[in-house]
């Protein structure tokens, strides 16, 4: 059976672990898949794909994010997964929502 996490966050966000930590303890814990979804930022992932471009790692590193949003006067956080992380509407969409906290 594949060991999979697709909800983490790391201290780019309300994460108490470094970007570097979650990795080795993906690593040490042997999952096949991660997924970094800090809240309304991307830079957690970003981080760890510079970082895994020096330092090798047996799993593979999904792209997502954790989005703040409302529905109904009711807070709501919605996954995303497997987006173009450079995608100018998303990115300022997130920067919109960093900057209205």
């Amino acid at each position: 059976m594949r060991k999979i996490d697709l909800h983490i966050h790391t201290s780019c966000s309300d994460g108490i672990f470094s970007v570097e930590e979650v990795l080795d303890l993906a690593e040490k814990y042997e999952y096949d898949e991660i997924a970094i979804t800090d809240h309304d930022t991307i830079e957690g992932y970003k981080k760890a794909r510079e970082i895994m471009k020096v330092k090798k790692y047996g799993f593979k590193l999904i792209p997502g994010v954790e989005i703040s949003c409302s529905q109904k006067n009711q807070d709501v956080h919605m996954l995303a997964y497997y987006f173009d992380t450079k995608d100018q509407r998303l990115l300022g969409l997130l920067n919109s929502i960093q900057n209205g906290r």
